[in-house]
């Protein structure tokens, strides 16, 4: 009988590869800023290096060590990529300068891995008399790298939580997803801590790890439509044969009554206001109200509602001299930062700074 072209542990290993491509490849296609889709693209690479490392002979990737060597420092990003996902989940853009910093707990000793993997042969001594294999050297380190990356986490996450956006459905995916990267973390954590005293063996601890970040990536894929297009600014409209050529008669009618629900209701003023209670008062379906919307104005439907929101403001603001924060809730924004957002990526000025244009142009 012919020998086995692969085992079924990389098998595993093979078919996460797939999703992790898939969703590398979904974001570049359909973010309209590539900036926005930065942290969770170098996710999923990283997720992707940790899935070929035990592939690299049987897809006749490149043997030599540099490879392996880019590979394992590509794994060691996880924890702290994982860190920069959850900000931007919460926050709803790019994570600012100060958060990056923790990529350097990865780097610092990533490179040190490198090091080790390229040239270390048998032992890896820290100290004269403090030798280990390079491999329990590589665990260690991840083992306080997750630590710290874990901590960080949580302490941003109970500091941040509050500014959430995104409709109450939307912060449950998002919390759903924020949970199980700290589960995915914390798991891993526990696995490599398990193997390194001796209580699991490496293949078992190997197979562990990688069930649980598969889990990881399909319950992601389950939640790409309902949260990717709030926090990464996706743009359904530029996937292929996402909308047929030309909306029909019932869908021409359906945008009708959602321009008039805005314009002539301000129906855009509820702070309440959520894709699935539009589709609710449209008597539609969430999927058929998005597609409409993608078809018929062009945008997604936070984009759509931001649109409205953004032009009321930008009347008040050139006629009143009410409060900033007064008008931002009034159009319906839920905080200040998210309108002040919105408003500066439409006009290209903060809310103060178009105010006072305004004023500098009527005198």
């Amino acid at each position: 009988m012919d020998e086995a072209l692969f085992t079924w542990y990389q098998g595993l290993q093979l078919l996460a590869v797939g999703p992790c491509i898939f969703m590398v490849f979904f974001l570049c296609i359909s973010s309209r800023n590539f900036l926005q889709v930065l942290v969770p693209g170098l996710y999923f690479l990283s997720l992707t290096s940790s899935f070929i490392l035990p592939l690299q002979n049987v897809l006749a990737l490149n043997p030599e060590e540099e490879v392996r060597g880019l590979l394992l420092l590509g794994e060691s990003l996880t924890p702290a990529l994982s860190f920069l996902l959850v900000v931007q989940f919460i926050t709803g853009r790019i994570p600012s300068f100060p958060y990056w910093a923790i990529l350097a707990v990865p780097l610092v000793g990533g490179v040190s891995i490198v090091y080790a993997s390229l040239i270390a042969r048998g032992e890896v001594c820290i100290y004269d008399n403090l030798c280990t294999d390079p491999i329990v050297f590589k665990q260690l380190y991840e083992i306080f790298s997750a630590s710290l990356t874990f901590l960080l986490t949580l302490t941003v996450y109970h500091r941040l939580a509050h500014v959430m956006e995104g409709s109450d459905h939307q912060r449950q995916h998002k919390y759903a997803l924020i949970l199980a990267l700290v589960i995915l973390n914390l798991a891993v954590f526990v696995i490599d801590l398990a193997q390194v005293s001796g209580h699991v063996d490496t293949e078992r601890a190997a197979l562990a790890i990688t069930v649980v970040r598969i889990g990881f990536i399909y319950l992601v894929l389950t939640s790409v439509f309902r949260v990717f297009d709030r926090s990464f600014s996706i743009a359904y409209d530029r996937i292929p044969h996402m909308r047929p050529a030309k909306p029909s008669d019932r869908d021409l009618q359906l945008a009708d009554q959602i321009r008039k629900l805005l314009l002539e209701d301000k129906l855009y003023r509820s702070m309440e206001l959520s894709r699935g209670k539009l589709a609710l008062r449209l008597a539609v379906s969430e999927h058929n109200l998005s597609r409409i919307i993608n078809q018929c104005f062009d945008q997604n439907f936070n984009t759509l509602i931001n649109h409205y929101r953004v032009i009321e403001a930008k009347e008040r603001l050139a006629k009143e001299d009410t409060a900033i924060t007064i008008i931002a809730f009034d159009v319906g924004f839920s905080s200040i930062p998210s309108f002040n957002r919105v408003f500066k990526s439409t006009t290209g000025l903060s809310p103060s700074e178009y105010r006072n244009r305004r004023l500098t142009e009527k005198n």
